[in-house]
């Protein structure tokens, strides 16, 4: 038992740099790109870093969960495809609010065919724990889910995903986030003909 263990370790540790690398690598492009004045071809960049750090497929995946099996390849293909986009310009967004000023990396542990990477980032004279889920995906270390102060992203969308889900069914889901995506696409300041 113990020989597997090991030998399962010795084989998600061979997935490219490690996974501390491979987000300190992200935060610090993220980081020298805030320091850029705000433009549309900034945020451009901090998005191609973020799309290259992140795995939106599986956490897209793991936010419907038990539900995933039964959605139809095309729902499929659009739910990630904007449940992707949503999560890239959230972040982006927040980020231009809440650039830390540092981040102290603290450890990493494996769980499961997953590791878990603990930091905290520091924002003027508030502390939060930032915890990175990350796994093996074609060679690469890539963020699947992160906490907040021990708030789960996967599960606060899963949460929420499972009540529309429930009550709405899946397209009703999809017509929910279609219509995030075209408020989050809207121009600051909204359509100034209203």
């Amino acid at each position: 038992m113990t020989c597997l263990a090991v030998l399962a370790a010795v084989s998600m540790w061979q997935a490219g740099p490690d996974p501390l690398d491979s987000v300190r690598t992200a935060n610090e492009q993220v980081a020298e790109l805030l320091r850029q004045p705000q433009s549309p071809e900034r945020d451009a960049a901090i998005t191609e870093v973020i799309v290259s750090a992140t795995s939106f497929a599986t956490l897209a995946e793991n936010a419907v969960g038990s539900y995933w099996p039964a959605v139809p390849e095309e729902q499929r293909a659009e739910y990630v495809a904007v449940f992707s986009e949503i999560l890239s310009i959230s972040s982006v967004q927040k980020m231009g609010h809440y650039s830390a000023d540092r981040i102290e990396f603290l450890d990493q542990e494996a769980a499961g065919d997953e590791v878990v990477l603990r930091t905290h980032a520091y924002f003027e004279d508030k502390m939060v724990r930032l915890d990175y889920t990350l796994a093996s995906i074609e060679g690469e270390w890539k963020v699947v889910n992160y906490a907040l102060n021990d708030v789960d992203t996967v599960e606060n969308y899963r949460k929420q995903f499972f009540r529309v889900i429930g009550s709405e069914g899946f397209e009703g889901l999809l017509e929910r986030l279609r219509a995030r995506l075209a408020e989050l696409r809207e121009p600051p300041g909204g359509d100034e003909r209203r």
